[in-house]
């Protein structure tokens, strides 16, 4: 049956919870849904594409190849970058498909954590987790909307927009993806569907007209062979490892669906094929758009001062020769982005409403309500909304210290992605049970140790300053950033969280824990001794 948790000193929501009665008690051991089921694998898909949209967005990123290697590395680097990534992914994947939960990273952690430690653990797993997914918000809210100016910009050059206007153009993204995810939720899964089939036929019709329409384009050589480096690096080594950006932005955000577990039907199996199938949807359609951008960019000084400050917007004007099609294609990216606002609030309000129920910031009682009719944890996503825009006032300040918030999500995502397969591979992989839906058999040992070596190299280069001679204004701030907001949560640790934090507990999934609603340890066994140990140490 399902009861709420004993009253306790702390405020803290009432998680619902599937209980056992043993010796006139009654012990929590797995939580029960409270959010309803909406998304299919092709909607879950959408979301985490509507996020990315990496064809179309892996564009913006061309100017690397003034002088940052020159095609050749911003070719090669995303190739390695997106396999690295992809080992991350399928690492994860694998442990969602044994412990699926709203709070994903989060519990994971405190599942395979030692029972000393778990506790401790998930809390700044959620921590990164968080700061990650809030500065993913922002980040989202003042890049879609510098893609709207930009346009405005293009069509209206007398036109001289200010910070405050790219500020409420913010604001006004933030708004459309709070209405979606509050007042028109329930149709929200056939908006991501949409999305994907929009964003696909946009690449189509960028790669088609490009190819047709470019003329002369680059030259193989120039593609595959010519390498720039006017970094101020001396090392070519050292400027490869550089361009490792591009990649690692634009096939991420793995730990979408697992936020969203809570709203799929049969979340073991359906998380980890979305979170696979999402990531390679990202990288496999961005491949050839990278070599159509390459191509087709014959003239990359002009991108020293593109059409409304956006590079890509410069490669159409060069290549299209024509402002039908231009508009099309700006048309297209202004939907594409504005579409990744909703997708990034959904996602990231999951988490928040997961974690700060269970006793990690104040108020938990007021994070976890969940909406009675539409099933939506409205408060949530109003906290994720304010403090995203909040930070993106950072837009009055330095673009360097903006710049450096928005790098320091990919440092949290470095140890949010990281301390589970970190866990798993400690313990090697007695973790997870022997049968499980996505399973990497005897590979998973060797692919979680390469995504931990990917980790480590990545994470350092995409913290180092791009250009020499290293300055104030060119210096990568990334890591900075992301200690300031730890402290916060530091802080949040020995003020509240220390005393009030307890480890989510599992997810009841009938395919996991039986359709009976048994106690998790009568069924536990059917899996693994060890999943039976995780359930107990974090009980």
């Amino acid at each position: 049956m399902a009861t709420a948790p004993p009253a306790s000193k702390v405020d803290m929501p009432e998680v619902a919870m599937v209980t056992s009665e043993a010796a006139g008690s009654v012990t929590p051991t797995v939580e029960a849904r409270e959010l309803r089921p909406r998304f299919s694998i092709l909607s879950a898909i959408g979301i985490q594409f509507s996020i990315s949209a990496t064809p179309l967005a892996v564009g913006v990123y061309i100017t690397l190849i003034l002088g940052a290697g020159g095609s050749p590395y911003f070719f090669y680097a995303f190739l390695v970058a997106a396999t690295g990534q992809m080992l991350i992914c399928i690492c994860l994947a694998e442990i969602a498909s044994v412990f699926p939960h709203a709070s994903g990273q989060v519990f994971w952690t405190a599942a395979m954590a030692p029972p000393k430690y778990a506790r401790f653990l998930s809390y700044w797993n959620g921590a990164c987790t968080t700061l990650g997914w809030i500065f993913a918000d922002a980040g989202t809210f003042v890049f879609t909307a510098n893609i709207w100016q930009s346009v405005m910009v293009i069509r209206n050059p007398s036109w001289e927009p200010h910070i405050w206007q790219i500020y409420l153009l913010s604001c006004g993204c933030a708004t459309v993806g709070l209405i979606l995810n509050i007042w028109l939720f329930d149709y929200y899964p056939h908006v991501t569907r949409s999305m994907v089939v929009f964003i696909n036929l946009g690449t189509v019709y960028v790669l088609v007209a490009l190819l047709v329409r470019t003329h002369p384009k680059a030259s193989a050589h120039t593609v595959f062979l010519d390498v720039i480096n006017e970094t101020g690096w001396s090392s070519n080594g050292l400027v490869f490892l550089l361009c490792f950006l591009p990649g690692c932005i634009s096939v991420c955000c793995f730990d979408t669906a697992a936020h969203m577990a809570e709203e799929m039907d049969d979340p073991a199996r359906q998380v980890p094929l979305v979170m696979v199938g999402g990531s390679l949807l990202c990288a496999c359609t961005a491949i050839p758009m990278i070599l159509v951008y390459l191509f087709c960019t014959y003239n990359p000084v002009a991108l020293l001062e593109p059409i409304g400050g956006q590079p890509i917007f410069q490669v159409f004007n060069d290549g299209f020769k024509s402002d039908a099609l231009l508009v099309v294609a700006m048309i297209i990216y202004c939907i594409a982005y504005l579409s990744s606002c909703p997708a990034t609030i959904a996602t990231s309000s999951r988490l928040v409403w997961s974690f700060a129920k269970h006793g990690s910031l104040p108020f938990p009682r007021w994070f976890g309500y969940v909406h009675p009719k539409s099933q939506i944890p409205t408060n949530a996503v109003y906290f994720t909304v304010v403090v995203s825009l909040m930070v993106s006032l950072l837009l009055f300040g330095p673009s360097t210290i903006l710049n450096g918030v928005f790098g320091a999500g990919a440092v949290c995502f470095f140890f949010s992605y990281g301390l589970p397969i970190w866990l798993n591979v400690g313990t090697w992989g007695r973790q997870l049970p022997k049968t499980r839906y996505f399973n990497l058999g005897r590979l998973s040992m060797p692919i979680s140790i390469a995504a931990i070596a990917w980790q480590l190299l990545s994470v350092v280069f995409l913290c180092f300053p791009l250009y020499k001679p290293i300055t104030t204004t060119n210096m990568n701030w990334a890591s900075a950033a992301a200690f300031v907001g730890l402290a916060i949560f530091m802080i949040n640790w020995f003020a509240y969280a220390k005393r009030h934090y307890h480890a989510p507990k599992s997810l009841y999934v009938s395919a996991l824990h039986g359709p009976d609603g048994r106690h998790a340890g009568e069924v536990t066994h059917e899996l693994s001794d060890s999943e039976q140990g995780a359930h107990n140490k974090i009980s």
